[in-house]
């Protein structure tokens, strides 16, 4: 009984993270998501950060695409072990470094 209700607890929680795509904190902690707003809180930034987040949530939790998320270099393993904060920290440490390059003069 305590294996079924173990069971049941973990399925609950994957669900409720689930639900967390759709605003803050997109499937992640609170403090997680603090964090990366304390990154980018320039005017403009977060709002953003917001999609993308969402975006990660639903490649996480909710069987959206994850190409974009392979496109940066992660696997499946890195996207269930990683926080959505953290993924998309990883997301746009990838893509600002390739926009810097494509200004570099050659």
């Amino acid at each position: 009984m305590k294996t079924l209700t173990a069971l049941l607890l973990v399925f609950v929680a994957s669900i409720a993270h689930a639900a967390d795509c759709n605003g803050p904190t997109y499937g992640d902690t609170v403090t997680n998501v603090v964090e990366l707003n304390e990154i980018f809180d320039g005017p403009g930034q977060w709002g953003e950060v917001m999609p993308l987040l969402a975006m990660v949530c639903k490649s996480k939790f909710e069987g959206a695409s994850r190409e974009p998320l392979y496109s940066i270099g992660l696997s499946n393993e890195d996207i269930e072990t990683y926080g959505t904060a953290r993924i998309t920290l990883i997301w746009l440490t990838v893509t600002l470094r390739q926009q810097a390059e494509l200004r570099l003069p050659q």
